[in-house]
């Protein structure tokens, strides 16, 4: 989307006719799929946070050696989300954390 969106931006500039409810829509449709990023973004980080708050408490109600791997993927994850919030997207797949061995 963000991709998508810059070029969007920059090609208004070229548009010979474009009026002013087109150019009202494409700038809507821009803020709009920043705005879907961004809930994404906070999405993913309220979600490791649940995870984290699950893991801690039921590593106190019943230890498990599984727990330390647990906690590796978290921080996994955690990193990969920051890495996406500071770096623009390279819109390729990457591997999934379990298989990330």
């Amino acid at each position: 989307m963000i991709d998508i969106d810059q070029k969007r931006q920059k090609s208004l500039a070229y548009v010979s006719v474009l009026s002013k409810a087109e150019r009202a829509n494409a700038l809507r449709r821009i803020r709009e799929n920043v705005d879907v990023v961004d809930v994404v973004r906070i999405s993913l980080t309220n979600r490791v946070v649940s995870y984290r708050f699950a893991l801690e408490h039921l590593v106190i109600m019943t230890p498990m050696a599984q727990a330390v791997e647990a906690e590796r993927l978290l921080n996994q994850l955690q990193n990969r989300i920051a890495r996406y919030n500071t770096l623009p997207p390279t819109w390729r797949r990457e591997p999934s954390l379990a298989s990330a061995n």
